[in-house]
């Protein structure tokens, strides 16, 4: 597109009222998932970041700084941020699929109700823009700030939930990711957002006579060069890092990929520990596993509470070579039992991570604190 093309397009967007405006940003969000992980197409924020600042220059060039252009403008936030957590968060539904006879019918619920209260946070950024917003690159940065601001307040309100922060867009290859060693995931966010929504600064409604092209297009290319340069920056420092290796170590990794909804299956319990043995074993039934130092199963790998189970416990000791380590995911049940009659009044469950020596001897534990939503 020349230039005419581009300011044709984002005056276009910008003159979107109602339903077309709440749409045009639902959509720009939604898309904007894919510059996350797995798909990384972190380009497409060059498109869906300008759009957003296009729709919101809607809502305040109309009516300036006021209730009703603050409102307007959160509705839009609002609306770019259902798209994206809608789209970026559709895998929760995945835990309603286990024992779906039971919680299959709550998964609607979770998959709209969620995104559509984190997208607040969005809402929030662009009405906080609202009192430094001005043609060129000044909206540019104000959005930015915002959302810099409500991202850390997403990742450390009522818990924190830090998933899919617009930074993270910044991580796709390992030179890219060099980034996070200097600023941390919440300035990428800031980073993230000066960049991508850069070419708002060069076209857009009242740029006309009030920002000097230089200043437009200055910044662009500033944000660009920015963009480049870090990731040149990131070659060179991957390139220059000092590889060391600690002596006498050999892992091995088991990964059994046992489906989720058979996982908690009662009558399935031995079947999978004798698979994680299997593999641990390398397919050789009886043996140790001589020569590996540290044994590592997955998060929740055993499918019982490990401490109560001697059975596992031995079979364990019996496959470990002396001096070696187990590191595993497990259930882990604290009691608390009535000292009058010996009953347990409640057991609460925590998803835990083992350190078993060569005896299958429990060297240390570590309680998950900060669980997924519906996990």
């Amino acid at each position: 597109m020349h230039r005419s093309s581009m300011q044709r397009f984002a005056l276009a967007l910008s003159g979107l009222t109602g339903w077309r405006r709440m749409g045009t940003a639902f959509l720009a969000g939604a898309v904007s998932v894919a510059s996350m992980a797995p798909l990384h197409l972190w380009p497409v924020l060059l498109v869906t970041f300008p759009v957003f600042v296009w729709l919101l220059d809607g809502c305040y060039a109309r009516d300036g700084i006021s209730r009703r252009s603050l409102l307007a403008a959160a509705g839009t936030g609002w609306a770019f941020g259902f798209g994206f957590f809608l789209a970026g968060l559709y895998w929760i539904g995945q835990a309603f699929l286990v024992e779906a006879e039971i919680f299959a019918w709550l998964m609607p619920f979770a998959v709209i109700l969620m995104p559509a209260g984190l997208a607040l946070f969005f809402a929030l950024a662009a009405a906080m823009a609202g009192p430094l917003w001005r043609p060129g690159p000044a909206r540019v940065i104000a959005l930015a700030v915002a959302i810099a601001i409500s991202e850390w307040l997403r990742g450390n309100m009522l818990t924190g939930f830090p998933w899919n922060a617009p930074g993270y867009a910044l991580t796709a290859s390992d030179a890219m990711m060099q980034w996070a060693s200097v600023f941390g995931v919440y300035s990428l966010n800031l980073l993230a957002v000066l960049i991508f929504a850069a070419p708002a600064s060069a076209w857009g409604p009242g740029l006309a006579g009030t920002v000097s092209p230089v200043k437009r297009f200055g910044f662009l290319f500033l944000m660009l060069f920015l963009l480049a340069g870090g990731g040149a920056w990131g070659k060179w420092r991957l390139q220059n890092a000092t590889v060391s290796f600690v002596d006498g170590v050999s892992l091995r990794i088991v990964q059994p990929n046992i489906a989720q909804e058979e996982k908690w299956k009662p009558e399935n319990r031995a079947a999978i520990f004798q698979r994680l043995m299997e593999i641990s074993r390398k397919g050789e039934p009886g043996a140790r596993i001589d020569g590996v130092t540290h044994l590592l199963w997955p998060e929740s790998a055993l499918p019982f509470l490990l401490e109560e189970t001697p059975g596992a416990l031995n079979a364990i000791a019996a496959m470990l070579p002396e001096g070696s380590t187990l590191i595993t995911g497990a259930a882990r049940a604290e009691r608390d039992v009535d000292a009058a009659t010996g009953l347990t009044k409640r057991r609460d469950i925590f998803n835990s991570l083992f350190v078993l020596d060569d005896k299958a001897r429990i060297l240390s534990k570590y309680d998950k604190a900060h669980l997924v939503p519906f996990g």
